[in-house]
């Protein structure tokens, strides 16, 4: 088990990133920078549902922690899928799919302007349309997406996403701040004493 201060910086850190990557999309205004952003937030997303574990001896404590992160973990399951497709890896065989669906990639105008606008949206879509179940249906939104007439479906997922993901991270801090000791000017200089002492060697 984890330690609490370790918990609570963990949980700080995902809170900030998302909330980060979060402002950052709701404020841009340039389609392809809004794409770009959501394949960068897609990281922490995905590091918050790697984490569930880590928090289950905290958010136990709350049972409506529990629920909401069953609700959440089934939307970060999709982002798992998009992370390790077109952010965390990119994935050759996506890649080839995005071609095949979005042609206009390969045009020869855009690679001679190394215009880069229709790979990140080919390969988003592609990313989201592969996410399928047992009868080749999409899971999420039950059709095939376009960005370009369908935007609003996927910003309107990841702003759902990451909203639920900031306050569920929240109410989690609220927990886990009762089980820390936090340090004040007096307490502060016998930790420095110790900082010296520090092993960096992580395999130890």
């Amino acid at each position: 088990m984890l330690k609490n201060n370790v918990l609570f910086f963990k949980c700080r850190l995902l809170r900030k990133d998302i909330e980060y990557f979060h402002a950052q999309i709701l404020a841009e205004k340039d389609f392809l920078s809004i794409l770009r952003l959501i394949r960068y937030c897609l990281i922490p997303l995905q590091n918050l549902k790697d984490s569930f574990g880590d928090f289950n001896a905290i958010s136990k404590e709350d049972v409506s922690l529990i629920e909401k992160k069953k609700t959440l973990n089934k939307k970060l399951s999709f982002i798992n899928h998009l992370r390790n497709k077109i952010s965390g890896h990119l994935d050759a065989r996506l890649i080839e799919k995005a071609i095949q669906w979005e042609p206009t990639i390969l045009l020869d105008k855009y690679i001679i302007r190394d215009d880069d606008f229709f790979i990140n949206k080919g390969l988003l879509e592609a990313g989201i349309n592969s996410y399928l179940d047992s009868k080749d249906q999409q899971i999420i939104f039950g059709q095939e997406v376009d960005l370009i007439i369908e935007h609003n479906i996927l910003l309107n997922f990841i702003y759902d996403v990451n909203t639920e993901s900031i306050t569920w991270l929240k109410e989690l801090e609220e927990h886990i701040i009762k089980h820390i000791e936090i340090y004040n000017s007096n307490t502060i200089m016998d930790k420095s004493t110790n900082a010296g002492l520090t092993d960096f060697n992580l395999k130890k």
